[in-house]
């Protein structure tokens, strides 16, 4: 398709190499963006070069765990793109894209209003975050695109909540994941990341401590990517990957794509059932659980705060997870914005309207 600059339409770039909930946070505001503008919507898709001989075309969602613990019920051969798992509506797709078309549109360090009710809350809502102003723009073109709506979108309208209500995962994963959620019965989960995270965002002894403030009396699922770790193994609790292999092997290779990141979003899913829950640092994979599980934003390791206004991020820290020595090795010479580091971070804000959900 050939794309020209055009004010009646956005174009926006997905995030990649990425993986899928950082994708569904691009997804989201594209949606939102086209809303608000009401201008028409093209997702751009950006593939990664395969990392593995056998696999010819490019890869539409990163998964740092298709390379290694392979199970046998899962093939990596057909991989999806975010648009063969979540509804869109409506919208286009490209795949390439003139350079030129590039504009560098921050999510995560800036914020859209719809209007400002007053200085005092849009101050506090940006919490330093730069204003996106859109009637500046001849076209629209945005390729830095992570974060949340939740922290980018201020006084979101009925119109717009509508439209996130309608962009979720397709039925026929809601509904496996729901299946094998009444299989369990009632539960608690935790959301315990490794992998591509081998720098720990909490300790052993954080993540036993944070599971032992999920509610009491119900069982503990736990969602990983790396079930043989020593961690999560200390835990003693179900693994909800290992229990789909065991339980629903037969209904999962039934679905029209059975790789790894398949298999992490029916986990994801399931997690959305769980009564209480507790995540991991620095994943948008907690993220979308916490927004479905009563609004509980708890994580491992993470320092109670106080709020100092009238959202939920006002007062918020992020911990320092590196030494300066480890950051001068990475070559991080300036200090990073608050909002540079936890972008990834989802809050109660996210919550629609009662009525849309």
């Amino acid at each position: 398709m050939d794309i020209k600059p055009s004010k009646d339409r956005i174009v926006f770039k997905l995030h990649n190499p990425c993986g899928l909930f950082n994708q569904v946070t691009c997804i989201e505001n594209a949606v939102a963006l086209s809303h608000f503008l009401k201008k028409d919507l093209l997702i751009h898709h950006i593939f990664n070069k395969p990392w593995s001989s056998d696999i010819e075309k490019g890869i539409g969602i990163y998964s740092a765990n298709r390379w290694y613990n392979k199970r046998k019920f899962v093939n990596n051969d057909l991989t999806p793109r975010i648009t063969d798992l979540i509804d869109v509506h409506p919208y286009g797709e490209v795949e390439y894209l003139d350079k030129e078309l590039n504009i560098e549109a921050n999510v995560f360090t800036q914020y859209f209003y719809n209007f400002s009710d007053n200085a005092f809350n849009e101050d506090k809502f940006c919490a330093g975050k730069r204003k996106f102003m859109p009637e500046f723009i001849d076209h629209y073109s945005f390729k830095w695109t992570l974060g949340w709506y939740s922290v980018f979108f201020m006084n979101r309208t009925p119109e717009v909540e509508k439209a996130l209500s309608l962009t979720k995962f397709k039925p026929e994963y809601q509904q496996f994941a729901k299946m094998i959620a009444d299989s369990l019965g009632d539960f608690v989960g935790a959301h315990i990341r490794r992998t591509d995270h081998r720098f720990d965002y909490a300790t052993e002894e954080q993540v036993m401590e944070g599971i032992a403030t999920l509610t009491p009396g119900y069982p503990v699922v736990v969602a990983t990517d790396d079930p043989w770790s020593k961690t999560v193994l200390n835990t003693g609790a179900l693994v909800l990957e290992n229990y789909i292999e065991k339980e629903f092997s037969k209904e999962f290779q039934e679905l029209k794509f059975t790789d790894e990141v398949t298999l992490g979003l029916i986990s994801n899913l399931v997690m959305c059932h769980a009564k209480d829950f507790i995540g991991t640092q620095g994943s948008t994979f907690t993220g979308y659980i916490q927004r479905h599980v009563g609004g509980n934003m708890r994580l491992f390791g993470e320092m109670p705060y106080e709020q100092t206004g009238p959202y939920t991020w006002n007062g918020y820290k992020f911990p320092e997870l590196r030494s300066a020595e480890e950051n001068k090795k990475m070559n991080y010479t300036s200090v990073l914005h608050e909002w540079d580091v936890h972008w990834w971070r989802e809050w109660p804000e996210s919550k629609l309207f009662p009525e849309l959900v």
